[in-house]
């Protein structure tokens, strides 16, 4: 106190100075007794930092002393570099973790996976083993490096994340080659875990499906040889189908076992919307639709094409649905003819109602009246 009043310099400089210079000679007292000596000084004044004090510590050799000190700073912000300066990497991660403060562990966690002070099993050891320190890293990984987030996922024991990554890798690369080079690892992984997983039995799909459209591709005029990559299997399918290939279609519904109901949903849209009107004619007659005939209809009017609606129309077990899907294309006449056979007064009231034809207006009034009663 006399050196501040003298000199008139702020007592926090006056202390710390002190603080240093005992630190630097007492090399009588240990660690402990040093603290207690210096932690009673430094109390009596509020706002001190312990930070320069643990430096001039450890540049001293007291590394044990060093870490006591900064256990008494209250700023993590000023812990945490000074320790990644000690190589003190476990602690600092320990610092930053209990501040809150992410941008802090963010310092760490990237500070250790770039100086390599661990090894990797250690280091993502002490990452898996701190919860807001794992969060980030995989978070970072995602944004900046793939690579190290799949070898952070072996290491711990979590190889179907690691495929996962590699995955969104494959539909990330342009090129053909890549991507399938990156399904194959990814399987690889798969079935290291599991040989009958199901997510190894869909990357094999996956790979068996890309190799077909690119062998089929490079059969095709220069600028058609990229429409089949990037399509699913029902995409295939239904373009297989709309370029006229019902043969390979086929084929291809074979070896990728497409269930037969999805198998009809498929190709009675994709013939529709090709307009090949003839072949499915053709396809509903092959046999007894395991779908019934009423998505056949409703193609056709998607399409536009009533004619052709009205083919499967008739093949409506239910007359009543036949009656409605007829009135639905405008087929007044047949729509009225089956609800005369059902006499059925609620459809013909419909019918009556919408027809706009004087003939079946005037024949339904004559049958039940207007009130909907029979005469």
């Amino acid at each position: 106190r006399r050196v501040h009043g003298y000199l008139k310099l702020p007592m926090n400089t006056v202390l710390i100075h002190w603080a240093c210079v005992k630190i630097q000679r007492a090399d009588n007292l240990t660690d402990q007794q040093l603290l207690d000596a210096v932690v009673e000084k430094l109390s009596m004044q509020p706002g001190i930092s312990y930070t320069n004090l643990a430096s001039v510590a450890f540049k001293k050799g007291r590394r044990s002393l060093a870490i006591m000190l900064l256990d008494n700073e209250p700023s993590a912000s000023k812990q945490v570099p000074l320790l990644l300066e000690m190589h003190e990497d476990h602690l600092a991660l320990d610092k930053a973790t209990e501040s809150g403060d992410t941008d802090l562990v963010y310092l760490v966690v990237l500070h250790m996976m770039h100086s390599k002070s661990l090894a990797p099993p250690d280091f993502f050891r002490a990452i898996i083993q701190r919860p807001v320190a794992n969060a980030l890293l995989i978070a970072y990984c995602k944004l900046q490096d793939m690579d190290f987030l799949k070898t952070f996922y072996l290491h711990v024991n979590k190889a179907e994340e690691s495929s996962m990554v590699t995955i969104r890798e494959a539909y990330k690369s342009t090129d053909f080659d890549m991507r399938l080079q990156h399904f194959n690892v990814a399987k690889a992984i798969f079935t290291d875990v599991s040989r009958d997983s199901l997510l190894s039995r869909h990357t094999d799909a996956q790979i068996r499906l890309m190799r077909f459209q690119a062998e089929y591709g490079a059969r095709l005029p220069p600028q058609d040889r990229r429409k089949y990559l990037d399509l699913s299997t029902s995409e295939t399918v239904m373009q297989l189908i709309a370029d006229g290939d019902l043969r390979t279609a086929a084929s291809f519904k074979t070896d990728f076992k497409i269930p037969e109901k999805r198998w009809y949903w498929l190709k009675i849209q994709a013939l529709a919307k090709a307009r090949m009107f003839f072949d499915l004619e053709e396809f509903a007659k092959e046999r007894k639709s395991p779908i019934g005939y009423q998505p056949f209809v409703n193609v056709c009017v998607e399409e536009n094409n009533f004619a052709e609606a009205a083919r499967h129309i008739a093949r409506l077990p239910d007359p009543k649905q036949r009656c409605i899907s007829y009135m639905t294309i405008n087929y007044w006449q047949q729509a009225c003819t089956i609800a005369l056979e059902l006499k059925d007064v609620e459809l013909l009231k419909t019918i009556r109602e919408n027809c706009k034809i004087p003939a079946l207006e005037d024949m339904i009034d004559a049958r039940f009246g207007r009130g909907g009663k029979k005469k």
